[in-house]
């Protein structure tokens, strides 16, 4: 069926004496206890579409039923069975068209119109059915899917994601040749910031030059007065050194006095010593000579004749 909403109506129809359904886009469920009528909706809507035969689905309480889909472009498909006659009414571009030798086959009108197809019947999937597509092959499958209005709206999603895709491609290349001109320039940008960070170095090692000069004239101005202060050291050591020797010969020529006066007082003391020894010696020479005056003929310190007495520079016998 195409993509639009429709209203089934429901005339004396099995069990149901009245009945409208409005379908719409996608997928419709009809749910409801047992023997209230779901199933015969869904014959109902085979009976209007397929064309079926049989008279049997008649309510019992009429003489006919009637079955009608309005699609929204005021055109419908009506379907009305007698006990002994079937017809349809279908209404296209403002014409109502009546057929009433119906035979057994779908109709080729409704079946454009519907846009369902008897020999392809996808559209209906009754209670206890496997679920939907299951219980077809593959060939039936890929027919339902190609045939399928959904198929329609496939391709142009198809075509949308292609054209997506191409729009897409467009600005890849777009924007990778953007991004060309931005690498490219990220190359100069970085020769140039090289040639920036040469500068720069270049700029330094002159400073680091400028500096080094400066720290060399100033090694030099300390140089020189350091070299007067040597200058001036050695001026001072000069005069030290002078006043050293002049301190030393000064010392010396006092060690030489106190040494010479030492030896005096020695030579005295010894005067000294030798004059007491020759007081002593006059003194015992003194008794000697009172106690030869005497006639002692014999020495009284050691007995000795006088006579031939004799005595040493010590004053001994």
């Amino acid at each position: 069926m195409s993509d639009n909403n429709y209203k089934f109506t429901i005339d004396n129809y099995q069990i149901i004496k009245h009945g409208e359904i409005n379908f719409k886009n996608g997928i419709t469920l009809i749910v409801g206890s047992s023997n209230n009528g779901k199933s015969s909706i869904f014959k109902a809507f085979k009976q209007l579409i397929y064309n079926l035969s049989g008279n049997n689905y008649i309510n019992q309480s009429a003489d006919k039923c009637r079955l009608k889909l309005d699609l929204n472009d005021n055109t419908y498909i009506e379907y009305i069975k007698y006990k002994n006659k079937s017809l349809y009414n279908i209404k296209s571009n403002e014409n109502i068209n009546t057929l009433e030798k119906l035979g057994v086959n779908q109709i080729d009108d409704i079946k454009n119109l519907s846009n369902i197809d008897k020999n392809k019947d996808y559209n209906f999937w009754n209670q206890m059915d496997k679920p939907f597509l299951l219980s077809k092959n593959n060939r039936e499958q890929f027919i339902m899917l190609q045939e399928s209005p959904i198929s329609n709206n496939l391709l142009n999603i198809q075509d949308n994601i292609k054209s997506d895709i191409k729009s897409k491609k467009d600005n890849i290349l777009i924007n990778q040749g953007k991004l060309d001109i931005i690498s490219s320039n990220i190359l100069k940008f970085n020769s140039i910031l090289e040639y920036t960070d040469l500068s720069n170095n270049f700029i330094n090692n002159v400073n680091n030059l400028n500096n080094l000069n400066t720290k060399i004239l100033n090694i030099n101005n300390n140089l020189n007065e350091l070299n007067k202060i040597t200058e001036q050291l050695n001026k001072i050591s000069i005069i030290k050194n002078i006043n050293i020797n002049y301190s030393n010969n000064i010392f010396n020529s006092y060690k030489a006095i106190t040494d010479l006066i030492s030896k005096l007082i020695e030579i005295n003391s010894k005067m000294n010593s030798n004059i007491n020894n020759i007081n002593i010696l006059e003194t015992k020479l003194n008794s000697l000579e009172s106690f030869k005056n005497n006639n002692f003929k014999i020495c009284p310190v050691c007995g000795n004749s006088l006579d031939n007495h004799k005595i040493n520079i010590e004053g001994e016998c």
